[in-house]
């Protein structure tokens, strides 16, 4: 049975026509997903009882910055084509949340899709 050993880059698109946006993407996998929050998750302890800190923002813009490796037809608001960077990267998802949860929607639909084709591999 293949199962996948690699990441992988996949094209989502956003939008509609030729000017819909294409995303180049790399689902993360579940230790780099655990690494992430991990990272952005700070324990204390109170009167002898454990306290998570969880800075969803923070792991949201890591999870996007880190899945998302190229696009095209993004513009800013004046029209001018913004380049993909870590930081632009970071103001697209910082200012786009709706536009974020597409993506991770999209590329959560790319790994359910790969594992629905691993098990029908293996039952056959």
């Amino acid at each position: 049975m293949k199962l996948r050993t690699e990441k992988a880059q996949y094209e989502i698109k956003l939008g509609q026509g030729d000017q819909a946006a294409k995303l180049f993407v790399s689902p993360l996998t579940s230790s780099e997903v655990n690494q992430i929050i991990q990272s952005h998750t700070k324990t204390s302890f109170y009167q002898g009882q454990k306290q998570e800190e969880i800075n969803d923002l923070a792991i949201r813009l890591e999870r996007f910055c880190r899945t998302v490796s190229g696009w095209e037809h993004i513009t800013d608001a004046a029209g001018n084509p913004v380049e993909c960077n870590e930081t632009n990267k970071r103001r697209v998802a910082d200012h786009n949340f709706e536009f974020v949860n597409q993506v991770f929607l999209l590329t959560d639909e790319i790994n359910q899709d790969l594992e629905s084709h691993h098990e029908r591999l293996k039952k056959n």
